[in-house]
């Protein structure tokens, strides 16, 4: 009886330690995603070495499925309303379609497959000009 008390204890202990706190799915990192969900313009090569005008404005993207993942990282503009720094707009235009986001990471849904060419702007709210632009290619697979 003792030896089933010394196993038995320990194990229930040891499984009760985790509860509901189960750890995270390790996620790829955005250069692993990247190579296996997107294609990359020529204009988004050059942009990555010579293009001072666009350093300010970070643009991440992952391809799951029919869906397109986005997080934009801008220097100097904030998207909440209630912000004290500048206020900026997403502009996104899609094969000629466009769609505004207010806020720095959003998703795109029900993509056909194919090849998309998507294109970025921010817009500053209260000049309404374009302060940068950015644009890139996904594939959706069928």
């Amino acid at each position: 009886m003792k030896k089933i008390r010394m196993i038995c204890i320990p194990a229930f202990l040891l499984l009760a330690g985790c509860g509901d706190d189960v750890p995270d799915p390790e996620v790829k990192t955005n250069k692993e995603a990247a190579t296996h969900s997107s294609i990359p313009t020529t204009a988004d090569v050059q942009a990555s070495f010579s293009n001072t005008a666009n350093e300010g404005f970070d643009v991440h993207h992952i391809v799951k499925g029919n869906k397109v993942f986005v997080e934009c990282k801008v220097k100097d503009y904030s998207f909440r309303e209630d912000s004290t720094g500048k206020l900026g707009k997403i502009v996104l235009e899609i094969n000629g379609e466009q769609k505004e986001y207010s806020s720095a990471a959003f998703v795109i849904e029900g993509l056909k497959a194919g090849k998309h060419t998507m294109t970025l702007s921010v817009i500053d709210v209260a000049s309404k000009t374009t302060k940068f632009k950015k644009s890139f290619q996904v594939m959706i697979k069928e």
